[in-house]
């Protein structure tokens, strides 16, 4: 690896012996320069025990397929944020084979050490991984995007298949490049990694940085897609029996997220933790998810995040709240799982199209702060905007209440 000019080192729900390559190109750097709620007849949760992770507080969590997320406006608009969550798209980290771009990540950095705040830096690969990793040899498949909440949905996608060895071996190489640019001198006395407090696994996802692979809804898809007509379930069913069996994808992916969470441990320095963003495999049931919750997370707790990006209330048929454990059981069941294990517990806020009122995020927060040890909540920009000073402000804001344990 070559040190450049500067001396640094160059992310749901459902139903249901790796090869290497020789590697001897230089490495290419860039870096810049410098109300209370009615529940009703609420279930009894059973809350989860401690943690060995600290209390991070509430982050506004950015979206961008395209650039590494500027965190400096939205801390700026926000300064009680205690967090800025910036996605940092593969292709923009690494736009040709060994050429690396952190410039916005370094520039992140440096507001964040100057605000004084912390950053989760959302690593985003699959539909948005580089197109390159094909031209090096990397399996790839076409489906059709599966969310409906996504402009892509029921629009044609190629995707790494997320346990091809050559992509575990370019991703490795990645988290070394973001490690080694982390341990760096931050310019203030301390190291990159002091003001990194999460890196999320996203090695093995479709969507970017979640576990879920999801076959779809079933139903046709809508008039003006690509696969208007369609049944999207049976279509994205039929591409993934290509590659293999669903019992055999299914351990295949589970390995692979295994290996991934590994290769964060191994190359990210210390002060900086990973996040596990729980979900489906291929329509397992969430049963990875709960094996790599009792197993994984036991062995690091004090560096492993577990969390779920869909947090809102149950809105029950008697029209009543209830907790987000009656959404997803199982999903809840992983939680519990994860934070019995000793490892730390987040969430992130469903879009403000489901929390669309102050009742149902109150009802979703609370239950989650009594059921779990949550150490950090994220908010799209317009929750925070909305709801900012439930989120943010006083004593018995959400903030206060994390922080305080």
């Amino acid at each position: 690896m070559t040190v450049g000019a500067t001396g640094m080192f160059p992310v749901g729900m459902g139903d249901d012996a790796p090869v290497r390559r020789a590697r001897t190109a230089r490495l290419v750097l860039l870096v810049a320069a410098g109300a209370a709620a009615v529940v009703g007849a609420a279930a009894v949760l059973v809350t989860s025990s401690g943690t060995g992770t600290e209390a991070l507080g509430v982050s506004s969590r950015l979206q961008s397929l395209d650039a590494v997320s500027p965190t400096a406006p939205e801390h700026a608009a926000h300064p009680e944020l205690d967090l800025v969550s910036a996605m940092a798209p593969w292709r923009a980290l690494e736009p040709a084979d060994d050429a690396f771009d952190l410039a916005r990540l370094e520039e992140n950095v440096a507001d964040a050490r100057e605000q004084g705040y912390r950053l989760i830096v959302r690593l985003m690969a699959g539909r948005v991984a580089p197109a390159w990793l094909a031209d090096g040899g990397v399996r790839t498949i076409e489906v059709y995007g599966a969310d409906p909440n996504a402009p892509d949905y029921c629009e044609p996608i190629r995707v790494p298949i997320p346990w091809d060895p050559t992509l575990e071996q370019e991703y490795r190489e990645l988290l070394e490049v973001v490690g080694g640019w982390l341990e760096g001198p931050d310019g203030a006395g301390g190291t990159r990694a002091d003001h990194v407090a999460i890196v999320p696994v996203a090695m093995p996802t479709v969507l970017g940085s979640e576990m879920t692979i999801s076959y779809g809804p079933p139903g046709p898809c809508p008039e003006g897609t690509a696969a208007a007509g369609l049944d999207l379930r049976a279509v994205n069913r039929a591409a993934w029996d290509t590659v293999a069996s669903e019992p055999e994808r299914r351990l295949a992916l589970e390995e692979a997220w295994r290996v991934a969470i590994d290769i964060h441990l191994r190359t990210l320095p210390e002060p900086t933790d990973v996040a596990i963003a729980y979900g489906h495999l291929f329509d397992d049931g969430q049963a990875a998810s709960l094996r790599i919750a009792r197993e994984v997370v036991a062995a690091e707790p004090g560096r492993l995040w577990s969390m779920y990006t869909n947090l809102q209330a149950k809105l029950r048929p008697d029209g009543s709240l209830g907790p987000w454990s009656e959404v997803c059981p199982r999903c809840h069941e992983v939680l519990t799982a994860a934070a019995d294990a000793g490892g730390g517990v987040g969430f992130q806020l469903a879009s403000t199209r489901v929390n669309d009122s102050l009742d149902e995020l109150t009802v979703a927060i609370d239950a989650a702060l009594e059921a779990y040890p949550v150490g950090f909540v994220e908010a799209q920009p317009a929750a925070i905007d909305t709801f900012g000073a439930f989120l943010l402000e006083g004593p018995t804001s959400v903030r206060s209440r994390i922080l305080a344990g």
